[in-house]
Order: structure tokens, then C-alpha cells, then sequence
């Protein structure tokens, strides 16, 4: 079941999709540790805007407060409690990192699209961007994470493909590259989503995915799995359909 509760915090007119290099649960090729959310790259100033209404849990840094791996991880953040809970009746939380400036105080009411704070480059970023965050349960736990993707509502005429890998035996396969392909387009630029690479982040509750992949154009798709040297271990077609999670299970031999 869909649960596409969040609108994108940030506006049509900035980069308002998830940067694809380093996606939820992924190490960037082992450049970077796991990570729990993803990024929206956008120059330092752009505005940020909460993905739905809620009340600021909290709005500051993270200096003194651990909400990540380690002190000042996130830098200046706003961490919001939704209004609505998550499918399982947890409270359900969004966490904006590395802010240059935050608009907003804690305890603060706050509706959804209002502006909280810019992107910055605070924390351990690198450069500047925001670090976007679902957390379910616990806001201080920073292995409360789920996957934002499963959260944030697709563009109109647009879906998400979701799913598993794993091996012959059922066993989770990590790190895996997934290759997914416009059948109706010869042109069309080839789409990479991986495995998640630990279990430090979480599969949603309710699909038990080990990756992702949002902003799909409805229409068919090929997905790939093959080995380093080419040969191909997994194959099907997958209809994307607007507003809706295409799953896939691969099972590799």
C-alpha cells in the first residue's frame, strides 16, 4: 500500500528530486558511509519547506544534541513532528540537515510548504545541499530511518519502481546494481538504483524493499541485474503506472 504523505521540500523551481549518486542505504561505491536519507543538490540559500504539517520537535544544532553517527553530523537541522502517524501507528518525523540558516524555532507550528530554513552546508556536508530524512518511532535515533522515497509524493504521470534481490536461497543480496530501462525509448538514459549495503537502515513495514528507484515516467521498463563481466543474471519487465509503486522481486542465481 502506497503512503505517499510527504510533498518535496523543495520547490518546482529548485532541484526538487533526489540526487541518484548516493540514494538511501547506499555508500556512493564506498566513498561515504551508509546513508540514512537523501539529498536534494541545490545551491546554498534555497529555500526548504516542510513536507507536511506538523510541530518542530526540533530546531537548532546538533553540536550539543546527538541526532546523528556522531556530534555536529547534520549541523544546523529541523527535525518536524507530522500531524499523522505511520501505517503502523508510530509518529512519523522528517529531518532537514546541513541548513545554513533555520527559520523556525522548536515547538513552532508549521504547515506544509512552509519555508523552515535554506539549504547550507553545515555539519559533515560536502558542499552544499539538503539532507532530507523519514524517521519512524524514536526522533533522536538515527537507525529510526525509512526510506524517503517510498514517502514523498511522485510528479504527476510519474511512479516508482521498488523491491528485493536476493539469492536462489532467500537470502538478501546487499550492494547489488540494479539497471533499469524506457522500453519505449531507444534513447532513454540508462537508471541505476543498489541494494541497500547494510542493515543499519530499514525496508519500509510495509514493503520490505531493499532499493529503490522514484521519479520513473509511467510506462514499461527492463530491469538488469548482470555480473561485472556483462552476463546477465536477472531480466524482466516491470510496468511503472502513475502514482503507484511497481515491485519487483530478483532472485539471482
Amino acid at each position: 500500500v502506497e503512503h505517499f504523505y510527504l510533498a518535496r521540500p523543495i520547490a518546482s523551481a529548485g532541484i526538487d528530486y533526489v540526487d541518484r549518486n548516493y540514494p538511501y542505504g547506499s555508500t556512493q561505491l564506498g566513498r561515504y558511509p551508509v546513508h540514512h536519507g537523501v539529498e536534494f543538490q541545490n545551491p546554498r540559500g534555497t529555500p526548504v519547506l516542510a513536507a507536511a504539517p506538523g510541530a518542530v520537535y526540533y530546531a537548532g544544532g546538533d553540536q550539543e544534541r546527538l541526532f546523528g553517527e556522531k556530534r555536529d553530523y547534520y549541523g544546523n537541522l529541523v527535525v518536524i513532528q507530522h500531524d499523522f502517524p505511520a501505517p503502523d501507528g508510530q509518529p512519523l518525523y522528517t529531518l532537514y540537515g546541513h541548513l545554513d540558516r533555520i527559520n523556525v524555532v522548536t515547538g513552532q507550528r508549521v504547515e506544509q510548504g512552509e519555508k523552515i530554513g535554506v539549504v547550507g552546508d553545515t555539519g559533515i556536508a560536502v558542499g552544499p545541499h539538503l539532507h532530507f530524512e523519514v524517521r519512524i518511532g524514536n526522533p533522536d535515533d538515527f537507525y529510526a530511518t525509512r526510506n524517503p522515497e517510498l514517502w514523498l509524493l511522485p510528479y504527476p504521470t510519474f511512479g516508482m519502481l521498488a523491491g528485493v534481490v536476493r539469492a536462489a536461497d532467500g537470502a538478501l543480496i546487499p550492494a547489488t546494481l540494479v539497471q533499469v530501462k524506457a522500453l519505449a525509448d531507444a534513447n532513454a538514459d540508462l537508471r541505476y538504483a543498489y541494494s541497500y549495503e547494510s542493515d543499519s537502515v530499514n525496508s519500509d513495514a510495509a514493503w520490505g524493499e531493499t532499493f529503490t528507484l522514484g521519479d520513473l515516467p509511467e510506462g514499461d521498463y527492463e530491469v538488469v541485474v548482470s555480473t561485472n563481466n556483462g552476463r546477465v543474471r536477472f531480466r524482466q519487465t516491470v510496468t511503472v503506472t502513475s502514482g503507484r509503486i511497481a515491485w519487483i522481486e530478483i532472485s539471482l542465481n
